[in-house]
């Protein structure tokens, strides 16, 4: 479907041959695809939040559209942001399936790396250390992430 349409809209030739599988483009458009939902729908909810009169207290201030969204709107929804780039990033660590269906095995992510050490090599003290190397980030990221959404719900909340 995509070859045909970038075919309709001219940017490659009809003979060209296109190969969109075995590509690191197709793992990002396949973990796109599989994480937007996880990072749009608490962005969705946060946004739902805001309280439309502190929009219109902007507007009425002679505040412009972006000003309101750069000054209630997006301060106000940061911890759904937070939260859905924290969702989205240990979702996509753990991920493994993607690389190896989309990417075939030339692409690697970190969880096909591990993988492979406790299946395929038979590498258990590396893979055992790859998965603590990696749950050290994961416990960093995720403090720093808690950390980061605390204080902005602290100085939004009032």
């Amino acid at each position: 479907m995509i070859v045909s349409v970038l075919r309709g809209t001219g940017l490659i030739d009809a003979q060209q041959q296109v190969q969109l599988l075995g590509t690191p483009f197709a793992v990002i458009v396949g973990l796109v695809y599989a994480l937007l939902p996880f990072m749009t729908l608490p962005i969705y909810v946060a946004i739902e939040g805001v309280d439309t009169r502190l929009v219109e207290a902007c507007r009425d201030l002679y505040g412009t559209g972006t000003d309101a969204f750069l000054r209630v709107v997006l301060p106000a929804s940061l911890p759904g942001v937070i939260s859905g780039a924290t969702l989205v990033f240990l979702l996509s660590f753990g991920d493994f399936a993607t690389a190896r269906i989309l990417g075939g095995p030339d692409q690697y992510l970190i969880g096909n790396f591990i993988q492979d050490q406790f299946s395929g090599v038979g590498a258990l003290p590396l893979g055992a250390a790859a998965s603590i190397f990696v749950l050290v980030i994961v416990m960093v990221v995720l403090g720093t992430f808690t950390w980061l959404s605390d204080r902005l719900r602290r100085r939004y909340a009032a």
